[in-house]
């Protein structure tokens, strides 16, 4: 560091309390322009518009000329952003324009949506950087602590959110606490919502030796139903499907997930779905055992992976389910669905979240490798579709690529299996995330509000009553 980045850097501090914010928990950002060891101009958050960036108000709004900031070195107290809601351009992009030099950072957004991205993207630019020194970041962090604590999963969901969420839930779910929304209800949540657990650390075993056996006081009426839908059903294809055995365990201090898996047959599957699901004392014994009782799955499903998908550029991908679908045709998916095959064991049980996430990615959507890193692509949950005895994971990828890259890529893609027809891109913004989940503008498959829900945690972590109030209440 120069004899002059202690001056600036405190004087980035200083600037940063005195941030104008909408909500208390939005950053306090204070921004500095040095050159040659002399300031050229300061800026704090939200100080010519509210919300507008401290980086953006002194780049663009005050200093703007290329020929006064090339060269120079930038001291922000917080991690430029990569990317801006409503098609407002990055702090990154506006630093990288304007010619500045070096950028020294305070801490690293706590948004893992952001969090060292900027920080990259700024290297790539060929933009040296550095960070505050420990004692200073920290004030930073001080100055910063519920901004911090709100995309760290906060200090625990309110009384006003839990309420909100209780209401959504369907009489099935309604007797069992935890995250629910609809018919769906989390059997096990990430430790750390903000994170999820990567598909590198999620480990998948198959149990071979003990496929599903149709009990016996439902034998006879399975062997009925597969001889009277034996043509409409397509039984003569009675392939492999794989069902979840348990009710998986996760704790904080061990941050992996393991799931027991084993095979069931596409017509067990069928078979619970249109009868046993059907006969409420039956459906509701089955639920309780696996939520509270011995915690075995004693149901057939086809364990799927119901996959959010989001462009670099902030977009959240919906899906459109073909009319030819059985289940669910016409509505709205955020954003595709995939099932566990087998195929997807052949690098061994560590490998196969993994394998199952990018096959997803290539068959349903065309995205190759290069459009993602393997690390982000998380599972948030794992979850029960109540009302048809189906148990999925809930999985989010990040793409390296733009929605107007990605919806080329889907359109060109050659599907063999179409199981969507159209599609669309949302803005993942938290107040438009609740108003879809609250006032959907669209008819949604039956585990997309979850999976809003769980797309709302990890990106904008637990919500205050401010959030909620204009949803819930007339």
């Amino acid at each position: 560091m120069t004899k002059y980045d202690q001056k600036f850097i405190r004087l980035a501090i200083t600037e940063a309390s005195k941030s104008e914010w909408g909500d208390e928990d939005d950053p306090k950002v204070g921004a500095i322009v040095a050159k040659d060891g002399e300031l050229v101009g300061v800026a704090h958050r939200g100080q010519k518009a509210k919300g507008d960036h401290a980086e953006f108000t002194l780049l663009h709004k005050m200093l703007q000329s290329k020929d006064l900031l090339s060269g120079a070195t930038l001291y922000t107290t917080l991690e430029p952003c990569t990317t801006r809601s409503h098609n407002k351009r990055p702090c990154t992009a506006w630093i990288v324009e304007k010619g500045i030099r070096r950028v020294v950072i305070g801490i690293l957004d706590p948004n893992p949506s952001i969090c060292g991205r900027g920080y990259w993207q700024l290297i790539d630019a060929g933009i040296e950087i550095e960070l505050f020194p420990p004692k200073l970041a920290r004030k930073v962090a001080e100055l910063n602590t519920a901004f911090i604590q709100s995309h760290r999963g906060g200090s625990g969901i309110t009384a006003a959110f839990a309420s909100a969420i209780e209401h959504m839930k369907s009489p099935i779910i309604t007797p069992y606490t935890g995250m629910g929304w609809g018919d769906v209800i989390s059997l096990q949540n990430s430790p750390n919502p903000r994170e999820g657990w990567p598909l590198s650390q999620i480990r998948i075993k198959i149990n071979n030796e003990n496929p599903f056996p149709v009990p016996i006081r439902y034998k006879a009426s399975y062997e009925k139903y597969f001889k009277d839908f034996y043509d409409k059903k397509r039984f003569k294809d009675d392939g492999e499907k794989f069902m979840l055995e348990q009710n998986p365990i996760a704790f904080s201090d061990t941050p992996s997930l393991s799931l027991l898996v084993k095979p069931t047959l596409y017509s067990h599957v069928q078979f619970y779905r249109d009868n046993v699901a059907n006969i409420t004392a039956e459906r509701n014994h089955l639920i309780e055992d696996l939520i509270r009782g011995s915690l075995m799955v004693d149901f057939p499903h086809s364990f799927c992976m119901h996959m959010v998908v989001v462009t670099s550029d902030n977009r959240l991908l919906l899906t459109q389910r073909s009319p030819k679908v059985e289940y669910y045709p016409g509505t709205w998916s955020a954003s595709v669905e995939e099932q566990l095959l087998r195929e997807d064991f052949k690098n061994g049980e560590q490998a196969t979240a993994l394998n199952w996430g990018k096959r997803l990615l290539k068959e349903e959507l065309g995205l190759e490798p290069d459009a993602y890193h393997n690390d982000n692509l998380r599972i948030l949950s794992v979850f029960l579709e109540s009302d048809i005895l189906n148990i999925s994971v809930c999985g989010y990828a990040e793409l390296r690529i733009n929605s107007v890259t990605f919806d080329t890529i889907i359109r060109g893609h050659p599907r063999t299996d179409y199981e969507f027809t159209d599609w669309t891109f949302i803005e993942l913004d938290k107040t438009y995330l609740f108003s879809e989940l609250f006032k959907p503008r669209r008819s949604y498959h039956p585990t997309s509000g979850y999976r809003f829900l769980q797309t709302l945690l990890k990106n904008f972590g637990t919500p205050k009553d401010s959030d909620i109030y204009s949803f819930v209440t007339d």
